[in-house]
């Protein structure tokens, strides 16, 4: 339904388009495309007056965007309007508005004719002669018989043809005294409603009074005069915001260009659609409520409302219908239409698929129908949490975002700009962390508005770039942010974002303001001032600190990690009965971060004898900590959610067993049951799961009890192939003392390299890989660690392989367990369950060079010493020892032992931690270490480094 002015006395809502307005073609003509109109004259349809010589034309529409030309009539000057605003204050020249409505009445939504006449002196304005389409009177000959002008002065205007028409207009006006040759011509009363707005609202609330539209912003926000009434003889202009629908809107960027505010939103097309209907029109306003912006004493004041056809209704319902609004429930209540129309005209148009709603699946989070049961699992700052959608079937967890508020902001890594910031965080937590809340959407808003390569807040669907703005209500139906609000943990949010996010606040908003001015009396929480913020506790930090990092904030490198863990170690494990702890940070499943409450440490903390997979975690592959990501198994990321909805952010017991190498600290963590009681072992939950395995280091029964029951249901983890732990260990074990010999297919560095042992077992693997190929059937989503037949793209060969991750270029990266190198690969088939090929060990060991090791900085160089050693040449040599599924070795290529090489050309150095190797004179490697020193050569070229490096 659009709206459409025939006249501006009688407006009707009718089925038009732009290109049906103005004179209908006559019966039988074969309609002809009409020429543009130009800057020097043309015919289009009149969108506005803007005084009474003055009128706006639309040159056309492209994309939205309209071309509005504005028209000056020859000949004639009509009487100045004035201005009322906070700025400017002039009055109107004497029946100045009479002018302008006679023009409005005769020209608004015509189709005129116009061409240029003549400039003005300083030529950078054209005076047109305009008529109606298909009438041949000049408009302003009628504008000077009506009196509502006079002729203009200056030589150009004597010399037009039309001159002497004009006099004779002119002069008639005068014989009748008519208009502005009357002996006292009438001047309005201007005034704002922003002088006295709550006056304003009391006079006029909810009542219809006549106006006219003078600007439109977007389709939400509008600029009108009410006309004088009996009670209210002035005419009165008013900011209105429509009640009931958010309209798309824009921003203004560098140099004052608009653009949508969300790319694509149909900004421009939705002012378009209301400027043609709307622009000069004559309806009704129904003001509902005041809605200011901004801090007191600089406040922009906007008024709520309905704009009324006087036969048809709510525009509001028009742009729902056309699909150029998104219905808003909170101000709805009070709208002209009511909720229910508001709601049927979104169906309507989402049902006909218009607008907004074009390519709508009927299943989006439409504001009117985005409310699910979660619970809470994370508090990221005051007004920012982390909820888990308990009615989904994938408990998919999201940030949101809570509406109409604002708490004290939090750094990364919780270094707090606010001294309220920690306070509230941790009020938060007590109320909500581990609850269930009934969750409804109030608004939307994307991380467009923000800018291009401006910093912006997460956003919560990361598809489309919302961020979502909630409600939370609990079992007793109470809004968890009006009680913060109460406390003074939370403050009301002012809108900052223009007349536009007026309408994006909390259908509760009333009782949050109400709230806050409670709070703001009893001077509680943050309004008590900074003075008052509760004093934190200042915690040791027992966690890896950034090489950047202040000394006081805790170790930077690992050796001094490990040695002020183990500082610590026999006062924490000495206590059985279990230290309260709060989990701030989880890594995996098993592994998190935790802080101790009255010992006041802050630690990394495993479960002991126990290991979750790892969860995918998602890092630049520019930042310098990318490589130390752990790489993804299966079920690691339902392992971790499981973990966090358990543990995140809660309260628990720990009893602490050990400190490792790494200065992590390992034992168990059981969950809290009725105040400080421990409650079950979270290691059990995971293990019942299968959502986590039993470590080689493991000796509680009970746990490989439960594991064994996971593995025969095949729960989770267990659902996939994964080698058995304990054969891999044991057939490691068994190799120790056993002498090698192969190629090197694979160096990673000295401690992780792919040795292929002699007889060719891989490629009789190969061989019959390639024989049943053609059995295997395609697959376009493999799992992550499961082997599969991959075929390598350069000698479109195909291999076992098993998925490490997302490769280059849309393929997949797999590890060859056969050969021992990782590559991408673009067509994967599944090896059929029961095959051998699926349980047949890899034939490529996975060695380490035993006692050498290099540093960070001539790693590079000592792997390519080791390639030029071993490089198609058959290497032996023997097993030291083996551990983690990995071979230590002693290697010979044509004589020579690699590992004594590396240290002679000074890019490795002897171990000290280890046993001497049993196979060969450790003498000699001893003298060419001692000779490497004495030359300074590469690494040693700054002394003996090996006081610096606690793995030497």
């Amino acid at each position: 339904m659009l709206l459409t002015a025939q006249t501006a006395n009688t407006q009707d809502l009718k089925m038009t388009s732009p290109a049906q307005n103005g004179a209908p073609a006559a019966p039988g003509a074969v309609p002809q495309a009409a020429p543009a109109p130009t800057a020097e004259g043309g015919v289009a349809n009149v969108w506005n007056v803007i005084s009474g010589d003055t009128f706006e034309v639309c040159m056309g529409v492209n994309k939205g965007h309209v071309d509005l030309k504005r028209i000056t009539i020859a000949g004639i000057l009509a009487p100045r309007l004035g201005i009322k605003s906070q700025q400017v204050d002039t009055k109107d020249e004497p029946l100045a508005w009479e002018s302008k409505e006679f023009l409005r009445k005769m020209l608004l939504a015509k189709k005129v004719q116009f061409r240029v006449l003549y400039k003005s002196a300083s030529g950078d304005r054209d005076y047109y002669e305009v008529r109606i389409a298909g009438e041949k009177t000049h408009v302003g000959l009628k504008s000077l018989s009506a009196g509502m002008s006079k002729i203009a002065p200056g030589n150009q205007v004597k010399s037009l043809n039309l001159y002497a028409d004009l006099e004779v207009a002119e002069n008639e006006a005068k014989s009748q005294a008519l208009g502005v040759h009357a002996a006292m011509a009438p001047v309005r009363e201007l005034a704002a409603a922003n002088d006295d707005p709550d006056t304003f609202l009391a006079q006029n609330k909810e009542k219809l009074r006549p106006c006219v539209v003078e600007f439109i912003k977007d389709a939400g926000g509008y600029r009108v005069v009410c006309l004088p009434t009996v009670e209210d003889p002035r005419y009165v202009t008013v900011q209105v915001l429509l009640s009931g629908v958010q309209n798309p809107s824009f921003r203004r960027e560098a140099g004052g260009v608009e653009v949508e505010s969300q790319p694509g939103n149909g900004a421009f097309f939705a002012r378009a659609f209301a400027m043609e209907r709307l622009l000069g029109r004559e309806i009704n306003l129904r003001v509902e409520s005041i809605q200011r912006q901004g801090a007191p004493g600089s406040q922009n004041v906007f008024f709520l409302g309905s704009l009324v056809h006087p036969a048809k209704g709510s525009i509001a319902e028009f742009f729902l219908d056309a699909g150029f609004g998104l219905y808003v429930d909170w101000s709805a209540q009070r709208c002209f239409s009511g909720p229910e129309q508001l709601q049927n005209a979104q169906k309507r148009a989402q049902d006909s698929r218009k607008g907004r709603w074009k390519n709508w699946d009927g299943s989006s989070d439409s504001l009117d129908s985005f409310e699910f049961n979660g619970k809470v699992t994370e508090i990221c700052s005051g007004d920012v949490l982390r909820i888990v959608n308990t009615e989904a079937p994938d408990r998919n967890e999201r940030r949101y975002y809570l509406a109409s508020v604002r708490g004290p902001q939090i750094t990364r890594g919780g270094n707090n700009q606010d001294g309220w910031g920690p306070a509230v965080v941790e009020y938060m937590r007590k109320k909500c962390i581990g609850k269930q809340f009934k969750v409804r959407l109030e608004y939307k808003k994307n991380i467009s508005v923000f800018g291009e390569g401006n910093a912006h807040p997460p956003a919560s669907n990361e598809k489309t770039g919302d961020m979502y703005f909630v409600t939370l209500t609990d079992a007793n139906k109470k809004n968890i942010a009006v009680e913060a609000v109460e406390s003074g943990m939370l403050k009301v949010l002012a809108n900052s974002g223009g007349a536009e996010s007026m309408n994006e606040r909390s259908r509760d908003f009333d009782a949050l303001m109400e709230a806050e001015q409670a709070a703001i009396l009893a001077s509680k929480g943050m309004h008590a001032g900074e003075e008052k913020a509760p004093k934190q506790p200042v915690y040791t930090e027992l966690i890896l600190q950034p090489p950047n990092a202040p000394k006081s904030r805790g170790p930077t490198t690992k050796k001094e990690l490990t040695e002020r863990a183990k500082a610590f170690e026999s006062q924490l494990c000495a206590n059985r009965n279990g230290h309260d702890a709060t989990v701030t940070y989880l890594m995996n499943g098993s592994r998190m971060r935790i802080k101790l409450i009255h010992e006041k440490i802050l630690m990394n903390f495993q479960m002991n004898g126990v290991r979750a997979p790892n969860a995918e975690r998602q890092m630049p592959a520019t930042s310098a900590m990318a490589a130390n990501i752990p790489k993804a198994e299966p079920f690691g990321t339902e392992s971790l959610q499981f973990a966090r909805e358990l543990v995140m952010q809660q309260d628990v017991k720990v009893v602490l067993d050990r400190v490792d190498p790494a200065g992590t600290f390992q034992g168990t963590l059981y969950l809290k049951k009725g105040g400080s009681q421990k409650g079950p072992d979270m290691a059990t939950m995971l293990l019942e799961k299968g959502l986590a395995y039993c470590d080689q280091w493991c000796n509680n029964q009970s746990y490989f009890t439960i594991e064994s029951r996971a593995k025969t249901a095949k729960l989770n983890y267990w659902s996939v192939e994964h080698e058995d732990l304990s054969a891999v260990q044991e057939q490691t074990q068994n190799l120790a003392g056993q002498p090698v010999k192969g190629e090197i297919s694979q160096i990673n560095s000295l401690d992780s390299f792919y040795l292929i042992p002699a007889g060719g077992a891989q490629l009789k693997i190969q061989n019959e890989l390639n024989q049943q190929i053609s059995k295997f059937e395609e697959v376009s989503h493999p799992q992550k660690r499961s082997l599969y037949a991959v075929q390598y793209w350069e000698d479109k060969k195909w291999y076992r392989g098993r998925l490490e991750g997302k490769g280059t270029e849309g393929q997949f990266s797999f590890f060859f367990p056969d050969f021992g190198y990782t590559a991408d690969v673009d067509s994967v088939r599944k090896i059929p369950a029961g095959s051998s090929l699926l349980t047949t060990p890899g034939v490529a060991m996975h060695c380490a060079l035993y006692g050498v090791r290099t540093n960070d900085e001539y790693w590079e160089q000592a792997c390519e010493t080791f390639f030029k050693c071993t490089e198609k040449k058959t290497v032996n040599g023997s097993i030291e020892k083996s551990a983690g599924g990995q071979s230590y070795c002693v290697l010979f290529a044509s004589g020579i032992c690699v590992n004594e090489a590396l240290v002679k050309d000074a890019v490795a150095r002897l171990t000290k931690k280890e046993s001497k190797p049993l196979s060969v004179d450790y003498n000699q490697w001893k003298k060419a270490e001692t000779e490497a020193k004495r030359g300074r050569a590469k690494m040693w070229r700054y002394g003996d480094v090996g006081s610096d490096d606690e793995d030497y």
